[in-house]
């Protein structure tokens, strides 16, 4: 595939995956003896200064694909990131769900505890991690809680127990999911949340 986007004097390659992926493309590259200087895009999960790290699967089949080499190739790369993160100056707007949160006081909190360990738990789970490298997974499971909680919220308002939401009839289920698809809307940790 690399060597046909080069024959055909392609210079632009938008790449979706993850970063695993990307460095096996750009080594492909190095491989086929492309000329650097492709424009690569790329989207999806990824920690900052991906391309740099040496990556021991991607080394086991292809010794020359160091992250110096896949550096050299991704030079100039455009990586779409900020998933998972509010737009503009939102990330200081009060959260609907956390109250007393914007989404950058708990991503700050989040951060303490990915790289700490949950104080409750004396220190398990405490290996040391950089929640920044995939805040887009957290702010999408934290709104994911969110929206669970907005939805029982609403059952219970309607006058369903707890008991009807843990083993829901059809009826009530189609219930839920039409509070969820009708408009629900909130601030949440990845921005504005809306489901039309």
């Amino acid at each position: 595939i690399i060597t046909s986007l080069a024959d055909a004097k392609h210079r632009l390659v938008l790449v979706v995956g993850r970063e695993q992926f990307w460095r096996k493309v750009i080594c492909a590259s190095e491989v086929a003896r492309v000329t650097k200087g492709m424009t690569w895009i790329f989207t999806g999960a990824q920690r900052a200064s991906w391309w740099s790290e040496n990556d021991p699967d991607l080394l086991a089949v292809q010794p020359e694909c160091s992250g110096t080499v896949i550096t050299e190739y991704a030079q100039g790369a455009i990586t779409i990131s900020d998933h998972g993160r509010p737009i503009g100056d939102q990330g200081s707007d009060l959260l609907s769900c956390l109250y007393g949160y914007t989404a950058d006081s708990f991503a700050v909190l989040v951060g303490d505890y990915w790289s700490s360990g949950y104080p409750l738990n004396s220190g398990a789970g405490g290996t040391a991690g950089n929640v920044s490298d995939f805040q887009s997974f957290v702010a999408y499971g934290v709104d994911g809680v969110c929206i669970v909680a907005y939805m029982l919220q609403h059952m219970l308002a309607e006058g369903y127990s707890v008991e009807d939401l843990r083993q829901p009839t059809q009826e009530i289920f189609d219930e839920m999911i039409s509070f969820l698809r009708g408009g629900t809307s909130f601030s949440g940790v990845s921005g504005q949340v809306v489901f039309e």
